[in-house]
């Protein structure tokens, strides 16, 4: 672990067991060592015969030597010709046309198989492809690890130098035999030759005369050529030692240069990638504010949208049914309304519902407490006197009418109510203050209520009120309570100025509504498409940031190997840099090879005609010669190429032994050095070993530490998974939520929509069936209650057929269009025959009454009469009893003036005092005396009667 820890001091900085102190003097210690052994591989000795200070008697500097069966010693071989020698292409077509002539030769089955050349794609080595790339790629990885005697070691380069050695030491002893049996039969074969030529020397001696003078012509141009030859084989090995010299650190730096340019390469692309992340981030982040603002703005702005579509519709349907109810009014309000367009009355205002407006809140109440609302308006009673007599001349109905001129000002001002409750009075806006009057004419201080409970407290109170509930129900001041049932009554007053709206506007009013209708739509459709759109930016931006973070991550990746690769070319630039010397020597020997090629190209030029010569001699050699001489001469020719070609393996293989042996020793010298280097690196380690164990307990603590804040970052990292997830989750709930909310407030508002045309619809047609009766006419003598229509059930009406309602419809509508029926008359012949009938009863019951009166009556005078008789018997004859006592001997009685009807003229007293004559009566002290003795007798004489006549 340790020694690991030394040799790998970048894995150190990665696993976190790096020292500073340690990691400089390791780096220190490797770049030395690395710079040493770079340089003395570097410094390669020159081979022996290129040598300077060897005279040329010692050696003569020749690297082609051809044997000595060759025809000519001044044969440059092709490997050695420039690219741009003109040879080139000649000797490459001879050796084609060489090759081709064997293979159509009869007698080449006779000679032994052409020698291979070696073939350089060929492996020479035990080493494959992948093993090469492995190679790299460890020493590109960590190059401080996988040093080359490492790379050696485990890739077994040593004893690969050992077996190139002996594999070629095989080829040189194999290649020398097959060289000396081919010149023995090269030496037959030609022997065989100069006797064929021989043969033909009378025939040819004079061709070849000629060709010997002209090759001994040649032979100075040969030689001067041979020379200059030998001068660009020096001069090309000497540039390839030194390019060799300076390959292996080139081809490290263009290792390490191109790796460097990779990783810079890749370095860019995620840098681009980064800033185009950053991009779309940015873009997306502004989008999805953008997004939330204009989702922000639109929420705002619902509320706004959503109250002028609900005004709209409002006023839509109010229209419609202001017009509706316009349409359906009765025929009263309608000749009305026509009499006052005419000017035939003035004064007419109409109908006293239409001429104020109060909340909708209080519709219901005020359409149960004001009955009157029905009623109509007139200034002056000569105004409504007209409308009657106009109601009644075109027998249009009747109407109830309230003249503003007989109702006084009473009652308007503010009263206090009871529990600050409102006077429903008081809550009406009439259009003209005028008609207040007769508002409070209908409503008197009728009281609002909130419930039921709190209308009870009012009007039974202290004192009585008449009160209505919001809903409905009604208590008079008498205490009789009214209201509630299914249908409640209402719409008898607007919450909003009734005007005279014709088709057109209403028209206009529902086609503004359906535009708002459908602005709110594509509202509503733009509202549902940003919130999908900020929830797909909102999944979008975390992907984008994590996606940021793996890619900076990559960068700073890159940008450590990036700086290692930059440290790496820099060494080897340091270490690699050719020196001038080698750069002059370069340059010097390229201009001399360039000098060179042009002399041998100005010598060959001079030479161009006698080899033609030669040639042409030698072709007439073989044209006397014939098949048999062409035949032989193909085989020295095959033999010569085939010895060529095993010279050249052979001192192919000599160089590859001679370098395997270098290699060799070069590999034992490295590890000799790299034993020294161990020792060296195992008393670092053991100094290493014992600052490790001082440094361990630190270690620890810190390791425990960061296992400690790595479990707990893992943790919150959980649960922020957690939370994340969940928010997610809570996230995509709310917003189904949110979607399914808004489909339910559509689906909400179509319905309320469709509820209110269908309850308009209902209300229209329930006033129409409550116009409808069934008249009875069975017995049109007597009077019958009218037959209310059938009210079918869900069952009932499923079972009808609209189709054939629709028929029956369509043929009582035809017998009716011709026929008029007034139905009014029955309706008023009923009324008189009701009101005959009434009036009958009154009578009968009157005459019933006044004869049970009138028996009473004459049974209270008969019983008054007799009473009266009977005591006016017992007082009269009382009264003279008590007279005659009292007077001693007077008379004194009573008598009836009507003896037919006493009450009618009364009853007279007559007094006779005794003794006494008429002439004392006038007297007055008489009369005194006289009567009062007359009615102590008479109050004697009724007390006989009944005792309480005197009292008092």
């Amino acid at each position: 672990m340790e020694a690991r820890l030394i040799r790998r001091p970048v894995s150190d900085l990665l696993s976190g067991n790096f020292h500073p102190s340690l990691s400089i003097i390791q780096c220190q210690r490797r770049n030395e060592s690395s710079y040493r052994r770079t340089k003395r591989r570097l410094n390669i000795a020159p081979d022996a015969s290129f040598l300077p200070s060897l005279s040329s008697s010692k050696q003569d500097h020749i690297i082609f030597n051809p044997p000595s069966s060759a025809p000519s010693v001044l044969h440059t071989p092709l490997r050695f010709l420039p690219k741009e020698d003109k040879r080139r292409q000649f000797l490459t077509s001879t050796s084609l046309t060489s090759a081709t002539t064997i293979g159509r030769n009869p007698f080449s089955s006779r000679l032994p198989p052409l020698v291979k050349r070696p073939n350089p794609s060929v492996q020479r080595h035990h080493l494959s492809e992948a093993d090469v790339a492995e190679m790299r790629r460890l020493y590109s990885t960590d190059p401080e690890q996988w040093t080359r005697t490492k790379l050696a070691k485990k890739f077994n380069s040593t004893s690969e130098a050992q077996a190139n050695i002996e594999s070629r030491t095989v080829d040189i002893s194999k290649s020398t035999k097959e060289i000396a049996v081919l010149e023995k039969r090269m030496k037959l074969e030609e022997a065989e030759l100069a006797q064929i030529r021989e043969s033909l020397k009378g025939k040819t001696q004079a061709f070849s005369d000629q060709i010997v003078t002209k090759q001994k012509s040649l032979e100075p141009w040969n030689e001067k050529i041979s020379q200059k030859q030998s001068a660009i084989a020096v001069a090309e090995s000497e540039l390839s030692i030194i390019h060799e010299k300076s390959n292996a650190g080139t081809v490290a730096l263009e290792e390490a240069t191109a790796k460097l340019g990779t990783v810079e390469t890749r370095k860019e692309a995620k840098l681009k990638e980064l800033r185009d992340y950053k991009t779309e981030r940015s873009r997306l982040t502004k989008e999805a504010v953008d997004v939330q603002a204009e989702l922000e703005q639109l929420a705002k702005k619902e509320a706004d949208f959503r109250a002028r579509l609900s005004g709209a519709r409002q006023k839509a349907d109010e229209a419609r049914a202001s017009l509706s109810n316009t349409q359906t009014q009765s025929n009263v309000l309608v000749g009305l309304m026509r009499l006052k367009e005419s000017g035939r009355i003035e004064g007419f205002h109409g109908r006293l519902g239409n001429l104020g407006t109060i909340d909708q809140k209080y519709d219901i109440a005020i359409s149960t407490a004001c009955p009157a609302l029905d009623s109509f308006v007139t200034d002056t009673v000569e105004g409504g006197q007209q409308c009657i007599a106009y109601l009644r001349k075109n027998n249009l109905g009747r109407g109830n009418f309230i003249c503003l001129d007989k109702l006084g000002n009473r009652g308007i001002s503010p009263i206090e109510t009871p529990e600050n409750v409102p006077r429903l009075f008081d809550l009406i806006k009439p259009k003209d203050d005028k008609f207040r009057p007769a508002f409070y004419h209908s409503l008197q201080d009728t009281l609002v209520a909130r419930d039921l409970d709190q209308a009870n407290r009012i009007a039974y109170g202290a004192k009585r009120w008449r009160v209505v509930t919001l809903d409905g129900q009604l208590i008079d001041k008498s205490g009789t309570m009214s209201g509630g049932g299914n249908v409640v009554k209402k719409g008898l007053m607007s919450s909003k100025p009734v005007s005279d709206i014709n088709k057109e506007e209403v028209t206009k009013l529902e086609v503004d509504r359906d535009v708002l209708e459908r602005d709110f739509q594509k509202f509503q459709d733009r509202q549902r498409g940003l919130e999908s759109k900020l929830k797909e930016l909102n999944v979008n931006i975390p992907n984008l940031e994590t996606e940021m973070q793996k890619i900076s991550l990559e960068v700073e990746s890159l940008e450590r190997n990036l700086a290692d690769g930059q440290r790496r070319v820099t060494e080897l630039s340091k270490e690699h840099q050719p020196s001038q010397t080698d750069d002059n020597r370069i340059a010097t020997l390229e201009k001399e090879i360039r000098s060179i090629n042009k002399d041998i190209e100005k010598l060959r030029s001079e030479t161009v005609s006698v080899e033609k010569e030669i040639k042409s001699l030698q072709d007439k050699i073989m044209e006397v010669g014939g098949e048999q001489l062409r035949i032989q001469k193909s085989k020295v020719d095959a033999l010569k190429e085939e010895l060529d070609n095993l010279n050249e393996a052979l001192s192919a293989a000599e160089i590859s032994r001679v370098k395997a042996e270098k290699q060799e020793a070069k590999h034992n010298k490295d590890n000799i050095k790299a034993k020294k280097e161990l020792d060296v690196s195992l008393a670092d380690l053991e100094t290493l070993e014992k600052e490790i164990v001082h440094q361990r307990a630190d270690a620890e603590k810190i390791q425990a530490q960061a296992d400690e804040s790595q479990e707990a970052l893992q943790l919150k990292k959980k649960c922020l998974s957690e939370l994340k997830a969940e928010l997610d989750e809570k996230t995509s709930q709310l917003n189904e939520t949110r979607a399914i909310e808004i489909e339910m407030r559509n689906k909400l508002e179509e319905s309320q929509k469709l509820l209110a045309e269908n309850q308009k619809r209902q209300k229209y047609w329930n006033e129409k069936l409550e116009k409808l009766a069934i008249q009875n006419i069975s017995d049109i003598g007597e009077e019958t209650l009218a037959q209310t229509l059938p009210i079918y059930t869900k069952d009932e009406l499923a079972d009808m057929s609209k189709e054939a309602l629709k028929g029956e419809i369509a043929i009582l509508e035809e017998m009716t269009q011709n026929a008029n029926v007034d139905l009014s008359v029955l309706a008023e012949y009923r009324r008189r025959v009701e009101e005959h009938a009434a009036r009958d009863s009154d009578l009968q019951t009157a005459i019933v009454q006044r004869d049970a009166a009138k028996k009473r009556c004459d049974d209270l005078r008969r019983l008054r009469l007799e009473g009266f008789m009977e005591g006016f018997s017992a007082i009269s004859l009382r009264l003279k009893e008590m007279y005659q006592m009292i007077t001693m001997g007077g008379n004194a009685e009573l008598e009836l003036v009507d003896s037919l009807d006493p009450f009618s003229e009364g009853i007279l007293f007559s007094v006779m005092p005794p003794k006494k004559v008429l002439e004392e009566h006038l007297k007055l002290e008489w009369w005194r005396k006289n009567i009062e003795q007359s009615g102590i007798s008479l109050c004697f004489a009724s007390l006989q009667t009944d005792p309480a006549v005197c009292d008092g």
